[in-house]
């Protein structure tokens, strides 16, 4: 029986930390995938499965990208719903004293991603946040990480106009507190995250002016608390929050939306600009 080595009990920890993500494990000129990681990720990249030592006598699944072309990689990934975590040396393997110290320097998700094929030219990259209320009111955040627009509006209605709503906004991710299952909006084409800090951190504070509804603010709170942790960089471009009305705009369901071909044509599928308030 073989016994792990400190590469592999480091890659564990930062692993577990970041269950629900594609972990690229930066290894040298590579970024490497194990365990389940590498096997979906092979299945999805279509690139070779190998293996790596043994645990407890069975091969470690293994499979990696040059770290020059990872961009394409990642968007691919991106583009099918998944998340990646960026996990980087952090100190000079000349000088580390036993294993090279690594960190996750950022989280690239589908609402997140702020560079690469993955954006197209003439669209928004939305991701929101939402948060129910008692009595069917929802607080609903949008923001664009690209342009740093950020809007939102109070729903006052039940799940089905949330619904509308965040189909109208045509967003990539939406943000939900932990007690609000995605799962209850039918949405297999959004991605679903969860954050439940509600606290409106200092350095997001200037960009809530005017009498702001409260609720506005646990909903921004949670979208920009997710930045902060997925991004770990500064996010100094953010515009303030512009509140609007969603009931002083045309409400079209998703059907009525495709049968106008109001941001892409039936026959083709081709994409059009669109640009929400």
């Amino acid at each position: 029986m073989s016994e792990e080595t400190p590469m592999m009990k480091q890659y564990k920890q930062i692993k577990s930390e970041y269950e629900d993500t594609f972990l690229f494990y930066r290894l040298g000129d590579f970024y490497e995938l194990f365990f389940d990681d590498a096997i979906k990720a092979a299945q999805e990249l279509e690139i070779t499965l190998t293996r790596r030592g043994s645990k407890n006598e069975q091969h470690i699944p293994m499979c990696g990208v040059p770290y020059h072309s990872a961009e394409h990689y990642i968007s691919t990934l991106i583009e099918r719903g998944f998340k990646i975590a960026i996990c980087e040396q952090v100190e000079d393997p000349k000088t580390a004293k036993g294993v090279v110290k690594r960190e996750v320097v950022q989280i690239v998700t589908p609402g997140t991603v702020m560079e690469g094929k993955s954006i197209q030219e003439k669209e928004n990259n939305f991701i929101a946040a939402l948060y129910p209320f008692s009595g069917q009111s929802a607080a609903f955040v949008k923001a664009d990480l690209t342009t740093g627009e950020t809007t939102g509006a109070v729903l006052n209605e039940d799940i089905i106009e949330w619904k509308r709503e965040i189909l109208r906004s045509d967003i990539k991710e939406l943000v939900v507190p932990s007690f609000f299952e995605g799962e209850e909006l039918a949405m297999s084409s959004i991605v679903f995250s969860e954050e439940d800090d509600t606290e409106l951190q200092s350095e997001f504070k200037q960009l809530i002016t005017g009498n702001v509804d409260k609720r506005l603010e646990t909903a921004f709170a949670i979208l920009t608390n997710y930045f902060k942790r997925t991004q770990k960089r500064a996010l100094a471009h953010l515009q303030p929050l512009h509140v609007y009305n969603p009931n002083e705009r045309m409400q079209l369901d998703l059907h009525s939306r495709r049968n106008l071909e109001l941001t892409e044509t039936m026959m083709e599928n081709k994409k059009r600009a669109h640009y929400y308030g």
